[in-house]
């Protein structure tokens, strides 16, 4: 719980959010996420998260990347999970697309298992050169 509340901050910090916008932001324990979930449970999953109507969101007890994108759609959210934990009660972090911009990444890359996936090295990436990782 520690580290979504760490990756929330810093996901306010780094988007910038001014005092006159409000964001809301809260967390859910899925329980149990997989790939292999069946309609209804998918169903019911989507309708908390309307009510939720948050912009952030920390989740508990996911398996992985596949089971998350079957709740939340990747044209409308950041996904933001550690693939490769070999866990299947992952934390993860979604960001409504509308609202937040995550510059430097392709939602593909954005690996909470890499130290540095919020101060990524732009090191040959459009010029930019940000942080640059120790050798």
């Amino acid at each position: 719980m520690k580290a979504i509340f760490i990756l929330v901050i810093s996901l306010v910090i780094t988007f910038g959010i001014t005092a006159q916008e409000q964001i809301r932001i809260a967390t859910y324990n899925i329980k149990f996420l997989n790939k292999d979930i069946n309609n209804s449970r998918q169903d019911k999953l989507k309708e908390v998260i309307r009510h939720l109507d948050a912009d952030i969101i920390g989740l508990q007890e996911i398996d992985d990347r596949d089971a998350l994108e079957k709740i939340f759609s990747q044209d409308n959210w950041h996904i933001i999970i550690d693939d490769d934990s070999n866990s299947n009660q992952d934390l993860a972090i979604v960001a409504k697309k509308d609202k937040f911009i995550i510059h430097g990444f392709a939602d593909n890359e954005l690996n909470a298992n890499d130290e540095y996936f919020l101060f990524p090295d732009y090191n040959g990436k459009n010029g930019e050169i940000d942080h640059p990782r120790p050798e």
